[in-house]
Parts: structure tokens; sequence; C-alpha cells
């Protein structure tokens, strides 16, 4: 992934975050790399890529408003992955974390459109969830929940 940052000229913005997750981190780190490598990589032509990352403890307020499933009594950490990049029609907000589904053509951007379902894959691994929200030509964020100790 650091040859991917250097050759975009992609600027990463990382918070310093005190929160242990629980899991696999082999999958967690695989999780982030695609995320991160997907907000490099779906960038405007005459853009530089910028992502940041964003976290925060949700309340059980916060967490059980969108998620009435989530487990009682546990902590969960919000992370927002954000990109300035060309973003997406908000009807294929589902529809990315299906298996081999490519918004663009693979002339386009390379790829083979399994990265978000390995994304939403590894999170179900760990007790969590992942969303996507965008708009053309305006960036994604890809909010990722997850269990903390």
């Amino acid at each position: 992934m650091g040859n991917q940052i250097a050759r975009e000229k992609a600027k990463v913005i990382v918070p310093d975050v005190d929160q242990i997750l629980w899991g696999d981190k082999v999958q967690i780190k695989r999780l982030f790399q695609n995320l991160v490598s997907n907000a490099i990589k779906f960038h405007k032509a005459d853009v530089l890529p910028v992502v940041r990352i964003h976290t925060k403890i949700l309340t059980d307020d916060e967490l059980h408003i969108h998620f009435p499933e989530a487990e009682k009594n546990v902590s969960y950490l919000q992370i927002i992955v954000e990109d300035n990049g060309i973003g997406f029609s908000d009807q294929y907000k589902e529809k990315i974390f299906n298996i081999f589904q490519r918004l663009h053509g693979r002339l386009d951007y390379e790829g083979t459109g399994i990265g978000l379902a390995i994304c939403r894959k590894i999170v179900s691994n760990h007790r969590g969830y992942i969303l996507a929200t965008s708009e053309e030509q305006f960036g994604s964020k890809f909010i990722v929940i997850l269990p903390v100790k």
C-alpha cells in the first residue's frame, strides 16, 4: 500500500487511537488496507487523493438507534474512512458490498470486485457493522463499527 500512496501522491490522515479492537490482527489489517486502497484508487483524475480516518466511541443510544440488534453493554468504536474521490450514487450503497460487484469498468479502474465483500465479511466475523455513504463527485465515507476492549 505504501507504493500506492507514493505513486498517487495521496495524503492519508490517521488519528491517534487509544482503543483496542477485538479480533484477528491479519483480518483487521486487511479491512483497513482494502478501504484505504479503494479510497486512493477511486480518486478524481485532476485532484490528489486525500483519505481521512475519524474515530469515536459510540454511546449505547447512538449505536442502538441504528443497530438495535447490537450487543448490549459492549463498547463499539466507529471508524470512518472518508475520501475526496469520485464517489458513487447512493443507490449502490448496499450493492457495492456484493462479491464481484463493480461500478466501473476494468479498463477505468483495476481490481477484482471482491475487496468490499471481503471487508463486509471481516466486519461480520468481528460482530460489527459496515456502511457506506457517498455522492457522485463528492467522495465516499465508509463507516465501520467494531467492538472494543
